[in-house]
């Protein structure tokens, strides 16, 4: 596994976190109204020519936004998918890595979001401590699956 297949963990995280913000947003829309003015004549003699103001919703508009949620559910839900397809892939290839501090580097960095310096701080170490176990043990893996 690469080091970018394990960053996109957290981006696909953040991109289902916005989708469903999108979906919210479109979903707490008031419905759209439309509103015009039309000619009639009363309905007695003699049929004076009056303009009436009318009201009502925008069905149309209500149907495009219907259809954008769906789609947008849609991908979320695709999203989903991919996210817990790759959290299993990638928590698999943490939880056997079988260095213990290196194991702990990788949690903490991929799945917690952690930056080297605060993954130092926390193991007692230097940022380029972590920076090169990674690295070491990304390189060591991936000679390994040549």
């Amino acid at each position: 596994m690469t080091e970018y297949e394990l960053s996109q963990y957290r981006a696909i995280q953040r991109e289902i976190e916005d989708l469903s913000l999108r979906i919210k947003k479109f979903e707490n829309m008031g419905t759209p109204m439309v509103s015009d003015r039309v000619k009639g004549s009363s309905r007695h003699f003699p049929y004076i020519e009056k303009y009436y103001y009318v009201s009502g919703v925008d069905t149309e508009a209500c149907n495009k936004r219907k259809k954008l949620i769906l789609e947008l559910q849609r991908k979320r839900n695709d999203k989903v998918e991919e996210l817990l397809r790759m959290e299993n892939e990638i928590h698999d290839y943490i939880y056997t890595i079988p260095d213990s501090e290196v194991r702990q580097i990788f949690v903490f960095r991929y799945i917690d979001g952690m930056s080297q310096e605060e993954i130092g701080e926390k193991l007692h170490m230097d940022r380029s401590g972590v920076s090169k176990r990674i690295t070491k043990y990304l390189g060591v893996t991936k000679a390994r699956s040549r």
